[in-house]
C-alpha cells in the first residue's frame, strides 16, 4: 500500500491583458485547479494584470506525478488554456513547512508571447 501525504498547495498566475486595435482591454479572468480527471478542487476569479493565488490541500504524490493543472480564462473573449503543476511551475518548490508552491508567471508569459503570432488580439507586457 502506498501512503500519499497531502500538502498545502499554492498556485500564482497573472494573465496580461489584451489589446484589441492598440486599445487594452481589461478583462476578468478565472483561475481553475483541476485533477487530471478534470475534477475541478478550486477556482478563482480577478482581473487581467493581477496576481490570482489558488490554495487547497492536495496529495504530494499526485503533484510529483504531474496531476494536476490549471486551467487560465479570459471570460469575455472566452481564450483558455491549461498549465500543468509541476510541469509548468517556474521554480516549483516546497518550504519547510511542507507546502508547495508554484507560479506560472514566466510559463504564461511566454505562452500568450507564442499565442499573439496566431491571434487576432494580442497581449500588452508591462515589460
Amino acid at each position: 500500500m502506498v501512503c500519499s501525504r497531502n500538502v498545502p498547495l499554492e498556485v500564482k498566475g497573472t494573465l496580461s491583458c489584451y489589446k484589441i486595435n492598440g486599445e487594452i482591454k481589461k478583462d476578468s479572468v478565472t483561475a481553475t485547479l483541476k485533477t487530471k480527471s478534470s475534477t475541478v478542487i478550486t477556482s478563482k476569479s480577478g482581473l487581467c494584470g493581477e496576481p490570482i493565488t489558488l490554495e487547497a490541500e492536495v496529495s504530494l504524490t499526485t503533484i510529483r506525478q504531474n496531476g494536476f493543472h490549471v486551467t487560465f480564462t479570459y471570460n469575455t473573449i472566452t481564450f483558455s488554456f491549461t498549465k500543468t503543476i509541476r510541469k509548468d511551475c517556474d521554480n516549483p518548490r516546497i518550504d519547510r513547512r511542507g507546502k508547495y508552491f508554484c507560479n506560472f508567471d514566466k510559463s504564461i508569459k511566454s505562452y500568450l508571447r507564442t499565442a499573439c503570432k496566431s491571434l487576432i488580439f494580442c497581449f500588452a507586457f508591462n515589460t
